[in-house]
């Protein structure tokens, strides 16, 4: 039973790590000005529910403390 816990929290921080690191390539992408299409949005489920927030128009600003 324990191997079987430490193989779902294996997946689960695999596919928070890939979700951070399409999240990193489309900010990227958008502040050096590229024309991000629908494929960054799709490629992870963070990234999908982000979309109306980080894209279009709209200014973001993200505040460090």
């Amino acid at each position: 039973m324990h191997v079987n816990a430490d193989a779902t929290y294996l997946i689960e921080n695999t596919k928070i790590n890939q979700s951070l690191y399409f999240l990193k390539c489309l900010v990227r992408n958008l502040s050096k000005g590229n024309i991000v299409t629908n494929m960054f949005y799709k490629q992870s489920l963070l990234t999908k529910l982000m979309k109306n927030y980080i894209g279009g128009t709209a200014k973001t600003y993200v505040v460090i403390w």
